[in-house]
């Protein structure tokens, strides 16, 4: 999996109601979300990350490492829905030397590593993946679709890639009550050491081998969960055997995605409108320019036939049609002229009288052989 993404608000909801959290009375933009509270009245989680709930509510049609995404984990036996960092950030900072603030230095630390995937066939080996899954620090993305780039001369030229945006298959949807993907992923939460931002959250998305259906396109897809009841197993116990149960469903669905071409243009990450997911008008097929063409010869064959027909069809019933020099003569001359076509046409048409030949001179083979003899004698 390459590191973008598409995150609509629609999605984000969906998925939420899927698992029965209520995200209706979201909080306004200037709240934070120690500040929000459940309908009960108790708070969603005590000492989390102080970031701000202004960017919750909108899309992100082109997400990338260093960009905030909504996130569903488990927390104290409750379900929590908030945004995290895409790219594990394992190492904080303190007062002394705190984490950049500086939104590009900020953006490359998530990309460190290449940390915003986890490799599920090394994710209980390599110790910052396996603590965190013994902390039980799992969470779940939805996410409206993932990118792909793919070399292809309908990018541009030569060696260039063509992006794709591979989505959910409208089939395998329940209505439109499932507009998303769900993807794997782990979690953690570091301090920053800035007053204004105390903690950082940050998650990584998990990734396996590509299934059947996808695998021409690259060799390594997320782990997406089909099954609301497997995804809340590894919410609550992402154990090695769960992990394992997710990864083979992952790999065994082949006929979930589908995909299209996204425009070039998305491949900066200052292109996040709608237009990065929408479809691109790639070249008509070539089977089209030959029926086209097949189209084009056919037709100016049946104009030669109709040509030649016409031409050697008898004009029989049909008036002559008269010159320039013949329409100004007057209707005698035009007429005595017809009468001498038509006398010398008679006489050239009549028929030969042909001279009646010699005895043992006639030009056929009975002929020459008589004449032969009569020589030898």
């Amino acid at each position: 999996m390459c590191g973008r993404a598409a995150q609509t608000v629609h999605a984000s909801h969906c998925a939420a109601s899927s698992f029965g959290l209520d995200v209706s009375s979201r909080p306004t933009a200037a709240k934070k979300q120690d500040d929000f509270e459940n309908d009960d009245g108790s708070q969603n989680h005590e000492g989390g990350s102080s970031v701000a709930y202004q960017k919750i509510d909108r899309d992100n049609y082109n997400m990338s490492p260093g960009m905030d995404a909504a996130v569903m984990w488990m927390e104290n036996g409750r379900l929590k829905m908030d945004r995290k960092v895409w790219g594990l950030v394992t190492k904080g900072g303190s007062q002394q030397k705190p984490l950049p603030s500086d939104s590009k230095e900020r953006m490359g630390m998530h990309f460190a590593g290449l940390m915003y995937n986890a490799r599920t066939d090394t994710l209980f080996t390599k110790p910052t993946f396996s603590r965190l899954a013994k902390e039980r620090r799992s969470c779940i993305v939805a996410l409206d679709g993932y990118f792909e780039w793919k070399a292809s001369p309908l990018a541009g030229g030569k060696g260039k890639k063509q992006p794709y945006f591979v989505h959910r298959k409208e089939e395998s949807r329940t209505g439109d009550s499932m507009p998303y993907l769900l993807m794997a992923g782990l979690w953690t939460r570091v301090p920053t050491g800035l007053h204004d931002e105390p903690f950082l959250d940050t998650f990584t998305i998990l990734t396996t081998e590509a299934c059947k259906q996808i695998e021409w396109l690259h060799h390594r897809m997320p782990v997406c969960v089909w099954d609301i009841a497997l995804a809340k197993k590894w919410l609550t116990n992402p154990s090695p055997t769960v992990h394992d149960e997710i990864d083979k469903a992952a790999k065994a669905n082949n006929d979930g995605f589908a995909w299209h071409m996204v425009t070039t243009e998305m491949s900066s990450v200052k292109f996040r409108g709608k237009e990065a997911i929408e479809v691109k008008k790639g070249p008509k097929p070539v089977t089209a320019f030959f029926s086209k063409m097949a189209a084009q010869a056919g037709a100016n064959t049946a104009k030669t036939t109709s040509k030649s027909i016409l031409e050697q069809t008898p004009n029989k019933g049909i008036a002559p049609t008269m010159t320039e020099e013949e329409a100004k003569q007057p209707k005698e001359s035009i007429d005595g002229d017809d009468r001498k076509r038509k006398a010398t046409s008679s006489v050239t048409s009549s028929p030969k009288v042909q001279k009646k030949s010699k005895p043992g001179t006639s030009p056929g083979s009975k002929g020459l052989i008589t004449s032969f003899f009569q020589k030898r004698t």
